[in-house]
């Protein structure tokens, strides 16, 4: 049914004296049983909008509601459906005003006949949004009567004034996004950070960092786990098998946890405009890279919660364990040094049995960037494992204790490095006199390099001095590093012992070789991770 704002039709007159008495005329009529028939009640709704939570603009949600409430009960013939609110909503985009989505629901399902706002800036600030809803609810039978400008839509002398207001309104939502922005970031630069509910930390009066002391016990929990070798997963379950409770009090997720064991304002430190708006009608965000608008950093902003070494090895194991920059180099990178050149060994991806874990050097480079090439070789992880765990359970605690009486009856300064990783050493054979596998938190604390003297032989050196000489036994002849495949007239040999052309031991070597060569060549080659 197409409804406009309807006249008053008048059939008695009455005058109030007081108007009278100053030369106005005031016109009033009752409608009859046969007008209401005539003319059926509207069901009339409101819609009130602020962008801000402001006590100003509270205020004015409140007179919004009070006219319109007013407004509607002033006249027979409309019946009040409801007044719906979005309160500290923008108005460039629908997709969060919940209640105006609802408004337009109601409106398609037939409960709503007229519609009243205060102004077009209040129903929407992008034109092309406006004259959307506009065209779609005049097709319904619904008009919007604009309050500032005392138009409504089923005027077709509006339409023209309509849009030049709503264009207006966009433009106007444009300049106050700008203004926001730059202030905002007039105060990044003055080092003046905007509060953001964190867990561990709770909001001072001049909206300054607090540690929230119970959820701070959480957050060094959580990278504690972190670094002792924990998967996000594996910690979510842990943390529920403790009763750690979440900040909103629901289950723990791996990707919250990695955003907190990124997140810099737990050393103290705050970085600001980590993220900016594209479109200030879509207000899509996108990471900031730093190359269309600065990000800020400020240190020691407040008082953290984790210490910078804790900080720093969590954000490295997130280097080296991800699977994006290449094979995944935890947790030896940076440890494990070739016998032939010295460089670092890589990870990389055999492709035997599968595809197994395994060791080689990505080459040395000369003085113009050339690869000095080692012998292609791999060592499986599973080897280098053994070796660790097996020394690390051989440390003579004896000798750790003569060495650090040692150690303090010299009191040189140059030793200090040594005497902390012998504490160190202490406190690991503390709590696991043995270890089922090897950490970097382990390697970071008490090794300084592991290199192999011959390829039977693994050699650990450690921080407080000593040097462990593991015997490696290998499972296979074929998973020797330096194994050597020979051929003589058509008969192959492995290490001297003739073996048959095309078995499965001829077939892995080759194919260690090729993968080697393809790290080598940068095919597999990780990227280096920042230190």
């Amino acid at each position: 049914m197409t409804m406009t704002a309807t006249p008053m039709i008048r059939d008695s007159v009455t005058s109030d004296q007081r108007a009278l008495a100053s030369g106005v005329h005031v016109l009033k009529r009752e409608l009859s049983a046969t007008d209401h028939e005539l003319f059926p009640k509207k069901n009339v709704a409101a819609y009130c909008r602020v962008s801000t939570d402001l006590e100003q603009q509270v205020s004015s949600l409140e007179t919004q509601m009070t006219v319109f409430d007013d407004m509607i009960a002033s006249r027979a013939d409309w019946e009040l459906v409801k007044i719906y609110v979005d309160d500290g909503i923008s108005g460039t985009s629908t997709k969060a005003r919940v209640q105006f989505n609802q408004m337009i629901a109601d409106c398609e399902a037939g409960k709503i006949d007229y519609i009243l706002t205060k102004s077009i800036s209040r129903f929407a600030r992008n034109t092309q949004d406006c004259l959307s809803y506009i065209k779609r609810l005049k097709d319904l039978g619904v008009f919007i009567y604009f309050d500032d400008i005392h138009q409504d839509t089923g005027n077709a002398s509006s339409e023209m004034l309509i849009t030049i207001l709503a264009a207006f309104a966009q433009e106007e939502s444009r300049s106050i996004s700008e203004n926001i922005k730059l202030g905002m970031r007039m105060r990044f630069k003055a080092g003046k950070p905007k509060w953001v509910a964190t867990y561990g930390f709770m909001k001072g009066e001049n909206g300054e960092y607090l540690i929230n002391q119970e959820q701070a016990k959480a957050i060094k929990r959580i990278f504690e786990l972190y670094v002792s070798g924990y998967s996000l997963l594996g910690i979510a379950k842990q943390l529920e098998m403790e009763g750690v409770p979440s900040m909103n009090g629901r289950k723990w997720w791996p990707k919250s946890l990695a955003t907190i064991l990124h997140n810099e304002k737990y050393i103290g430190d705050v970085m600001m405009q980590k993220c900016y708006t594209v479109d200030h009608l879509t207000h899509k965000q996108i990471k900031n890279d730093q190359t269309v608008v600065p990000s800020y950093y400020v240190k020691n902003h407040h008082e953290g919660i984790i210490d910078r070494l804790t900080f720093d090895r969590v954000q490295t194991i997130f280097q080296i364990k991800d699977k994006h920059e290449g094979c995944v180099q935890y947790p030896y990178f940076g440890k494990l040094y070739c016998p032939f050149c010295g460089e670092t060994l890589v990870a990389f991806h055999l492709p035997v049995n599968g595809y197994l874990s395994a060791w080689t050097c990505s080459g040395r480079r000369d003085e113009e960037g050339k690869t000095v090439s080692c012998p292609p070789y791999a060592i499986q992880a599973k080897y280098i494992d053994r070796a660790v765990l097996e020394a690390y359970e051989k440390l003579d605690r004896d000798k750790l204790e003569v060495l650090a009486v040692k150690l303090n009856r010299n009191n040189n300064l140059n030793d200090t490095d040594i005497a902390d990783a012998v504490q160190a050493a202490f406190r690991w054979k503390d709590k696991q006199p043995s270890m089922k596998s090897v950490e970097y938190l382990f390697l970071d604390e008490l090794v300084v390099s592991i290199t192999f003297a011959k390829w039977n032989e693994c050699v650990i050196t450690w921080k407080f001095g000593i040097i462990s000489r593991v015997p490696v036994k290998y499972e296979k002849v074929s998973d020797i590093p330096n194994v050597e495949l020979e051929q003589r007239d058509e008969v192959y040999f492995l290490n001297g012992q003739k073996v048959p052309a095309g078995s499965q031991a001829t077939c892995r070597i080759e194919h260690i070789k090729q993968s080697c060569e393809k790290v080598r060549t940068g095919g597999e080659r990780p990227k280096p991770v920042k230190r």
